[in-house]
């Protein structure tokens, strides 16, 4: 093979390569079209356990949004709550109660507590009772409120710090100590990043946390961007969302954007226990991304964003200084 690239002269190579780019193109974005018609709730799946709670959640979460105005219209959105009673009297009759039944339970039970005196409730009031009464004693008894507040007074008090120097501390590390990172500050990390903001509140992150040194190294070869330093990595995430939260065609990029946004909560996250860390792109062929998923057998529906290597900082480590952008080439004013 060698001797015959060797023989083809460049000009026809250039040919060859701009034939086949299309055909390239189309295979890769077949293949991402093929995996969220498969796995998301586009098409089929709206029983299947991961579809249905998405589904729930977006409903009780339209609930909180409304009641979360400062003067929501009386009774609102009557429709979505008997839609979301349906769903979850559905899931009740496929699954047991989880954390997902139980949101959405402290959602209508907000609702109906707030709107307890109106007539076009009392249908659905009574399909709710009828719901929560499916459910264990220690399940119904659980009080949360929907909707939380927090004052000026004490929000100010949380910026009592120099948040700019904080944020402007945290920079891509490339060299590692020795010292081992725990599982708990990684588990500590991740709760923290999963206060980042998504669609409806749907939460669609997964993270594998690889700990195994030769499985480190696999990935890191296959990723490509890690030469020099992927030895002293400790830990490795690979960071993905779960495309069974989406139900839209209109959501088909939708994981790109949660999945971004939780990585760098993450980033930040990992940065305030005391840990380096550095993002590695996950921009790669359809081969690459089908040979990491056998290494670590990550889930067909799960899209892969990035890898994150963490490791200790050692007293001093040296960074790239990557200056930023002057604002004005990043802002428009309209």
């Amino acid at each position: 093979m060698k001797l015959i690239k060797a023989l083809i002269p460049k000009f026809v190579k250039g040919w060859i390569f701009k034939a086949m780019k299309p055909w390239v193109y189309f295979g890769v974005y077949f293949r991402d079209a093929r995996r969220y018609a498969r796995y998301s709730s586009v098409f089929s799946n709206r029983e299947k356990r991961e579809n249905l709670r998405s589904l729930i959640a977006i409903d009780y979460h339209r609930i909180e949004k409304g009641l979360a105005l400062a003067n929501p219209r009386f009774a609102f959105g009557k429709a979505v709550v008997e839609n979301l009673i349906s769903l979850m009297d559905r899931y009740l009759t496929l699954y047991e109660a989880d954390w997902t039944i139980l949101d959405a339970i402290a959602s209508l039970q907000s609702y109906f507590d707030r709107f307890s005196t109106a007539e076009i409730l009392e249908k659905p009031r009574k399909r709710f009772d009828l719901l929560k009464s499916q459910l264990s004693p220690e399940q119904q008894e659980r009080s949360q409120d929907a909707i939380g507040t927090f004052c000026l007074e004490g929000h100010r008090k949380t910026l009592d710090f120099n948040f700019s120097d904080f944020y402007c501390s945290r920079h891509s590390v490339r060299e590692f100590s020795e010292d081992p990172v725990s599982i708990e500050l990684i588990e500590e990390s991740i709760v923290l990043a999963m206060r980042a903001p998504s669609v409806c509140n749907r939460q669609p992150w997964k993270v594998y946390c690889v700990s195994e040194a030769e499985t480190i190294q696999q990935l890191c070869q296959i990723q490509g961007g890690s030469r020099g330093f992927a030895t002293e990595i400790n830990k490795l995430l690979v960071v993905g969302v779960d495309l069974s939260e989406f139900y839209l065609v209109g959501e088909r990029n939708e994981c790109w954007v949660d999945g971004g946004i939780f990585l760098q909560s993450l980033l930040i996250s990992l940065h305030a226990k005391g840990l380096g860390a550095c993002p590695l792109n996950w921009c790669v062929s359809t081969s690459v991304d089908e040979q990491a998923r056998k290494i670590i057998s990550i889930k067909g529906g799960h899209a892969l964003i990035a890898l994150v290597a963490v490791g200790g900082l050692k007293d001093t480590t040296k960074f790239a200084r990557s200056e930023r952008r002057p604002v004005e080439d990043v802002l428009t004013h309209v």
